[in-house]
């Protein structure tokens, strides 16, 4: 098989990590009528802090925008089944809805999967842990690490200029076609067009004057969009795309800035 992973998924990642997050509503009823219709303005994130397994805050509870009675009828139609709608609505009318989500972190064992027949297959696993403190929710979750990033002083961001077009359209197509080879030539001649328009700044970021990543800036009236980023695969996780983008924003900033006078 030529690509045993699908097309453009030389890290295997695609289809991984799925997440399911664990949502319930809950109605507080109040004695005074709870006239507001937006609601979802309020939220709480880290209410609890920490359980057996994973010692950081998580979770996240919010207003609903508003329960009706025929929601209620909608949502559990067999509890309501003898309640008039009135009495429905007479009940939203003094509830105060919250909607409460417990965390699911990213596993790459839950994952999606496409068949040659064309069947799609879940696969997840999770596991029922209990809060150690402020309430009580089943929470799903998996400690992870954020993989380190390496960082250098010696990394250098500029605006290419009208003779850097061909280096700049180089650099991108080695970081975008590196798992496909078979792409390099067409990607080169697309980065051409991609890095020419002078109202478009295209960004290059090196190591001791070694171009390793590729960026552009797309600009149109006062409208600025970061695209186009990639970094060949040997410079890697040395922090160029994280230089790329504190530049780049100043450089949005400037020129929207100037645009607009």
């Amino acid at each position: 098989m030529v690509h045993p992973h699908g097309l453009a998924n030389g890290s295997d990642q695609v289809g991984r990590h799925y997440m399911f997050h664990n949502s319930m509503a809950v109605l507080a009823i109040s004695r005074e009528p709870n006239p507001m219709f937006f609601q979802k303005t309020i939220a709480l994130n880290d209410s609890y802090f920490g359980m057996e397994g994973f010692d950081f805050p998580m979770d996240n509870i919010q207003m609903v925008g508003k329960l009706v009675g025929e929601m209620y009828k909608g949502e559990k139609p067999l509890e309501t089944a003898l309640a008039p709608i009135g009495l429905l609505n007479e009940i939203a009318c003094h509830a105060v809805d919250f909607w409460l989500a417990t965390e699911d972190l990213p596993d790459p064992n839950n994952r999606v999967t496409v068949h040659k027949a064309g069947h799609i297959t879940l696969t997840y696993t999770h596991r029922v842990l209990i809060p150690t403190a402020a309430g009580r929710a089943v929470m799903l979750c998996r400690s992870v690490r954020p993989a380190a990033v390496e960082t250098c002083d010696a990394i250098q961001v500029r605006v290419i200029g009208p003779e850097e077009v061909d280096v700049w359209a180089d650099v991108s197509a080695r970081g975008w076609s590196h798992e496909h080879p078979e792409l390099s030539d067409f990607l080169r001649r697309f980065g051409v067009i991609t890095a020419a328009p002078r109202a478009s700044p295209a960004f290059l970021a090196g190591i001791d004057s070694a171009p390793g990543a590729a960026r552009v800036l797309c600009m149109h009236e006062d409208i600025a969009l970061f695209g186009g980023c990639a970094t060949v695969p040997e410079l890697r996780r040395r922090g160029l795309q994280t230089a790329h983008s504190s530049i780049r924003a100043c450089a949005a900033r400037t020129i929207t800035a100037a645009i607009r006078l």
